[in-house]
């Protein structure tokens, strides 16, 4: 309850950047809600400053706050002003209204008991991003950043209601461009997931049509519900090349010969991409496989990698060394094996903050010093020598940086 009262008072109060000066009936109310502390006139007291105030900060917390406890005549008021306050919305302020509050809308009809035609119906400014939204605060997911500590498991009627979701975004998509339309595929797959529909998830996935260079992302529930192999298999026949869902393969296989060949495969893709070898995608697949307890594995992988970072092009050199160092942490290397990739890194650190070191994707220069680059580059140096246990070395590594205490 206290929580509960604290997590609206601090976001109802907050947002207000100037006040008005309080009233003879504002002080009333105060000394009233101090007198019988109830999250209802604490809650009255937040919209009146609220509304009173100049200015409201974008997006602000309070009004889907307000949303999940069901004062959509406050919200909506307090979406107005916000939408008030933006320039070039003029005849669109009620289409971002009514967007703003409509899943939170949808989700409130839902849970009162109506049903989800019912809701739609009574739901202006419906698409798939706001159903998948709903969708997700049925299913607990807490999508709006800010809870009011109101999050349950959903119960069997509630996975119903979800799939039927899910099926009104695919319909809705397929009237849709390319992007879009396999982007409202995937999140009517997420939902079949949720709900245990492992037919309908494959279905979906078949109809996404084929692209080069696909983003598709698929969550470990989807992954896990279809299984590795069939997953692999429609994210391949989309155009999807990234080797991110051959670490999500490794999480949910239970087979960990199979597990082990989802991580061979990811690290070599990483490590062969071209024009630079990805260190970042080959730190991660060591810290997957330390993780799913593959330790020697985990341990050969490191290895190879800090071998790779001396021999290797790389776009910014001194970067290779540092994750080499971390993923021989992860794998639980000795500490003399650690020490040993990481002593080359400082080699690469300029005395000239205009030396450039490396260049980025539009081949532009990428300088030491002004771009923070070698700031970032000692710190992490830093972090590592600490957790080595080296601490003097890691004191003269911050000494002159800003914020240093907080590295």
């Amino acid at each position: 309850r206290l929580s509960f009262l604290g997590c609206v008072v601090v976001g109802l109060f907050f947002l207000v950047l100037v006040f008005h000066p309080a009233t003879r009936e504002e002080n009333a109310k105060f000394s009233s809600c101090r007198n019988n502390i109830t999250s209802e006139c604490l809650t009255d007291l937040g919209v009146d400053r609220a509304m009173s105030s100049r200015s409201l900060t974008p997006d602000a917390p309070a009004v889907r706050m307000l949303a999940q406890m069901g004062r959509f005549d406050d919200a909506f008021a307090l979406v107005v002003r916000e939408g008030e306050a933006r320039e070039g919305l003029g005849e669109e302020l009620e289409s971002f209204v009514n967007r703003t509050l409509a899943s939170h809308r949808i989700a409130a009809a839902i849970r009162s008991g109506e049903s989800l035609q019912m809701a739609l119906d009574q739901t202006p400014s419906v698409d798939p991003g706001v159903l998948w939204i709903s969708a997700l605060d049925l299913l607990g997911r807490n999508p709006y950043e800010v809870s009011i500590g109101q999050t349950t498991s959903p119960d069997d009627q509630t996975l119903i209601i979800v799939a039927d979701i899910a099926a009104a975004i695919d319909t809705m998509a397929r009237t849709e461009p390319g992007p879009l339309h396999t982007t409202h595929l995937i999140y009517a797959a997420e939902l079949q997931a949720a709900a245990g529909n492992r037919i309908e998830v494959i279905q979906l996935l078949e109809q996404i049509p084929q692209t080069e260079n696909s983003r598709i992302n698929l969550t470990e529930d989807v992954v896990r519900l279809i299984g590795s192999e069939t997953a692999l298999r429609l994210y391949h026949s989309a155009g999807g090349r990234r080797p991110n869902l051959l670490l999500t393969a490794a999480v949910v296989e239970p087979d960990p010969a199979r597990a082990v060949a989802y991580l061979d495969r990811a690290f070599e893709a990483f490590s062969t991409k071209t024009p630079w070898r990805d260190f970042n995608g080959m730190e991660r697949t060591v810290r997957r496989s330390a993780d799913l307890g593959y330790k020697d594995h985990a341990l050969r992988l490191a290895r190879e990698m800090a071998q790779k970072a001396q021999t290797e092009p790389a776009s910014i050199p001194v970067f290779p060394y540092i994750m080499a160092a971390r993923a021989l942490l992860a794998a639980g290397a000795e500490k003399s094996e650690i020490r040993q990739s990481l002593n080359l890194a400082p080699s690469f650190f300029s005395q000239d903050d205009r030396k450039i070191v490396g260049m980025d994707v539009v081949d532009r220069p990428i300088l030491w010093g002004t771009t923070g680059l070698g700031a970032q580059a000692r710190r992490e140096v830093a972090n590592l020598r600490a957790q080595l246990g080296d601490m003097n070395i890691s004191i003269r590594m911050m000494d002159g940086l800003k914020n240093s205490i907080f590295t």
